[in-house]
């Protein structure tokens, strides 16, 4: 075959771009396309206390569904793990907008139910405040965005595993419903009373 004399571009591409062809021999730098639907957007462990995790002006446009991986443990002995959603920095907290279940095992195979209509929903019941306590959890918060029917809603749910004061296992799981028509684009995690000792987290987004 004969051999293709290729014409390069004049100017470098951007990092992370590669060439390529147009088959006629000119030469083009491209980006790759992102064909992963379930994303990795952002991650962060700390060992200082912090008054709450807040993930705000999420990308709602590009992804339908948030998960949270959690771990952490309380400042203060027997707190319980909250969360509110935002639109925004706004946060929604009106009384009884929130209608959550819990159901969770303890070590015996003893089953514990709770269910509320609150200004927040509890993710997961009270943690000890030992390193070796508090909450491993993985909450997937779905938003309700402009154009969304009204049965929408902004809802979610958790699967957790909770070490008390005493270090006893129990295992949850949770379900939320923000029952208002408003938009939002952000979900809060905070302790029922003090802060958050230490904690590590990845948030994923799944797009639409």
């Amino acid at each position: 075959a004969a051999d293709v004399a290729f014409k390069f571009p004049n100017a470098d591409g951007s990092a992370g771009q590669f060439m390529k062809t147009d088959g006629s021999g000119n030469l083009a730098f491209a980006s790759v396309a992102d064909t992963n639907d379930f994303v990795k957007l952002q991650a962060a462990a700390s060992s200082s206390g912090v008054s709450a995790l807040v993930f705000q002006n999420l990308d709602v446009t590009t992804y339908r569904t948030f998960k949270i991986v959690f771990s952490g443990y309380p400042v203060n002995d027997d707190a319980a793990l909250y969360l509110r959603v935002l639109d925004g920095s706004t946060y929604k907290t009106g009384a009884n907008t929130y209608n959550w279940t819990q159901t969770g095992t303890n070590a015996q195979g003893n089953a514990a139910n709770s269910a509320s209509s609150d200004s927040y929903a509890k993710v997961a019941d009270s943690a000890g405040n030992n390193n070796y306590e508090g909450w491993r959890t993985e909450i997937t918060y779905v938003p309700q965005v402009s154009g969304d029917p009204t049965y929408q809603n902004n809802f979610g749910f958790a699967f957790t595993n909770r070490y008390n004061s005493t270090n006893s296992h129990r295992g949850e799981t949770f379900h939320f419903k923000f029952h208002q028509s408003d938009v939002t684009d952000g979900i809060e995690i905070y302790a029922s009373s003090g802060n958050i000792a230490a904690y590590s987290y990845t948030l994923y987004g799944l797009k639409r």
